[in-house]
């Protein structure tokens, strides 16, 4: 799903190892694709990354794609990593041949102790332990994202701001969950989320 920490796993393999960076983008299109695989060959050792393959297989032709793809198998020095949003929109046969992608791992949305740890390292002690809490287990209610809750912390460190405090008080925060909870709703396009239980709590 959406916002997961992909990028963040993508940009940590990359911090960690050596490797020079290629990344092809949903939005790239078929020449785009050929010269991606081109230039991280001669680059290597190099990390190939298609972000959003899912996306990126409907604009592009998928029988070069995969071409591409089984001519690399026998190079050494690349590393080719891809995420997607919806591993279903992928034909088995790129998903479950092993020499096109050996390993797969799903990124789950955080649950609620994964949210309270998170929520942790960027508010810190400008929150209580409560507060941390109240929002975290709202998160997962509400199926928020890490990229989410880091957006909470920045939205509710603007909010703070722009009424000339240092740091967040609760009210804060209610506005910038307030409109966290706009712009999820609009790019999901429903209602699905309800800020009600969360506001009306005494």
């Amino acid at each position: 799903s959406h916002n997961c920490g992909k990028t963040s796993i993508i940009r940590t393999i990359i911090s960690v190892y050596n490797f020079k960076p290629v990344t092809i983008v949903p939005e790239t299109n078929n020449d785009g694709v050929r010269e991606a695989f081109a230039y991280a060959e001669e680059q290597s050792p190099s990390l190939l990354y298609f972000e959003d393959l899912d996306s990126l297989l409907e604009k592009v032709d998928a029988s070069s794609f995969l071409n591409l793809m089984d001519g690399i198998s026998a190079k050494n020095g690349l590393l080719v990593m891809a995420t997607a949003n919806d591993v279903k929109k992928l034909k088995k046969n790129i998903t479950d041949r092993p020499s096109r992608f050996d390993r797969k791992f799903e990124i789950p949305l955080p649950t609620q102790e994964m949210a309270y740890i998170y929520l942790n390292r960027w508010f810190g002690k400008l929150i209580s332990v409560a507060k941390s809490k109240e929002l975290a287990k709202y998160a997962v209610e509400n199926d928020f994202s890490y990229a989410y809750l880091k957006e909470l912390y920045i939205s509710a460190m603007f909010e703070a701001l722009s009424h000339n405090r240092k740091a967040p008080i609760s009210s804060d925060i209610d506005r910038a969950i307030s409109s966290l909870v706009k712009d999820k709703n609009l790019l999901n396009n429903e209602n699905s989320i309800s800020t009600d239980k969360y506001f009306n709590k005494k």
